[in-house]
């Protein structure tokens, strides 16, 4: 999911990531990350991506 978080956040030269915004946004994404890891815990099937 962070792969994800720094695509989102890529500068406009495609080269680099926008500190800015990821700064900006890292606090929300966290929150919504970790909302979505204990949705998934109740899952049976997920050793596959280590939860």
């Amino acid at each position: 999911m962070y792969s994800a978080f720094l695509i989102m956040n890529i500068s406009e030269d495609l080269k680099s990531f926008d500190m800015d915004k990821c700064k900006e946004r890292f606090d929300n994404f966290y929150k919504l990350h970790q909302l979505e890891v204990e949705r998934l815990k109740g899952n049976k099937n997920l050793s596959s991506i280590a939860i």
